[in-house]
């Protein structure tokens, strides 16, 4: 029982060192720049598969309990997909097709319904921090002078959202 404990911490440990490699070089490319490499997305996107893959079998399950598990993961990836794709016609341009991909390698990180749950906190971390702004902007700029909308780059709040969301997973 001991060395199963310590199997799962290690694949944990393992999925969290995989999504901080791809999710951290995404999240300062789209905080810079408000694009993120799609070659980037699909190379995190491959190592997740081929760590999901391996999974079953790391744990001594082999085809039995894979089924399942496909299952899952890729619910998993569909849901997010659709939530960022909805989110997507109804922001006008501000959430694009990397945010779908992104959210797609988030959920091979984290599995129904951890998945959603991270969405909702990138979601509401991005809306405090354009609510800040705004309201920060428009105490520093003179009354009567018009300042555009600026974009909120979304990658940096949905990995935060996976991480957090991984943390209360684990407790």
């Amino acid at each position: 029982m001991q060395a199963l404990r310590v199997l799962v911490s290690f694949l944990c440990a393992r999925d969290l060192i995989v999504f901080l490699a791809f999710a951290l070089p995404a999240g300062f490319l789209a905080a810079r720049r408000l694009r993120v490499p799609f070659p980037l997305l699909l190379s995190g996107i491959f190592g997740f598969l081929l760590l999901r893959i391996a999974a079953p079998w790391a744990d001594g399950t082999g085809f039995s309990g894979a089924g399942v598990y496909f299952c899952a993961m890729g619910l998993s990836c569909a849901t997010s997909a659709a939530v960022v794709f909805v989110a997507m016609l109804f922001s006008a341009g501000a959430v694009g097709k990397t945010e779908i991909a992104f959210s797609v390698f988030c959920a091979l990180f984290l599995f129904c319904p951890w998945n959603l749950v991270a969405l909702a906190f990138a979601a509401l971390s991005a809306v405090i921090f354009y609510l800040a702004r705004v309201f920060v902007e428009s105490r520093s700029v003179g009354k009567g002078v018009f300042r555009p909308v600026f974009s909120v780059p979304f990658v940096p709040f949905m990995a935060v959202g996976a991480v957090i969301a991984k943390l209360m997973e684990r407790i």
